[in-house]
Parts: structure tokens; sequence; C-alpha cells
């Protein structure tokens, strides 16, 4: 397992410390994790699952906006004239309207967590 290391006094507080466990070489996290290391080295966060937390917000709402267009671009489609490719464009369209909804779950659930983050990264 790779681990980032905090130090306060890179920030001019006092000495210290915290070890940061990140996911394993080659993890699909790693990257993720690295950033969201540097963000609480650089003192832009107060906790590791905060930088975790405002990542992923920011991942999943770029992953709305691509959605968004997708439901426009099947809403602005004309029949084409083919039965069968109209209605693969109408079940396209609806169940990107409900993997809509559930990205919007996932914002939500994810403002309450940031929320409560702000508090402190549980140990280990």
């Amino acid at each position: 397992m790779a681990y980032a290391v905090d130090c306060a006094a890179s920030r001019g507080e006092q000495m210290t410390a915290s070890v940061i466990p990140l996911p394993l070489k080659g993890s699909a996290l790693r990257s993720f994790d690295d950033t969201a290391a540097e963000m609480l080295a650089g003192g832009r966060v107060t906790t590791l699952t905060a930088a975790r937390i405002i990542l992923l917000l920011e991942d999943i709402q770029a992953k709305r906006s691509e959605l968004i267009a997708v439901i426009d671009d099947l809403q602005s489609r004309p029949p084409s004239g083919n039965a069968q490719v109209d209605r693969i464009n109408a079940d396209l369209r609806v169940e990107a309207v409900k993997g809509l909804g559930h990205i919007d779950q996932m914002i939500r659930l994810l403002g309450v967590l940031q929320v409560d983050t702000a508090i402190k990264d549980p140990p280990g």
C-alpha cells in the first residue's frame, strides 16, 4: 500500500505529520486519492475525506452535465421513420432520465456527507 505524508510544517504550522494510506498501485482510485492527498497537504481541506468528497462531487457533476447533453440530443432527434430506431431512442431517453435522477440523489448524499466531514476523518 502506498502512503502520502501530510506535514503541517510545510504550511507553517507546528511540526506534525499524518500518514495517509492510499489505494494499491493500479487502483482506479489511485490518481483520485493522490489529488485528495495533495489538497490536504496544501491546506485546501482539513481532512482527506473532505477532499475525496469534493473530488467526487466535481466528477459526478461533470458526468451529470454530460448526461444532460445526451438527454437533450435524444429529445431533439426527429423521428427516423424506422419504428425500431425510434423505440430505442425513446427507451434510451427514459433510462437516461432515470440515471439523471440517481446522479441527483448521489449529489444530495455527498452534500450531506460533506457537512459531516467537517468534523474529523476516522482513524485508520
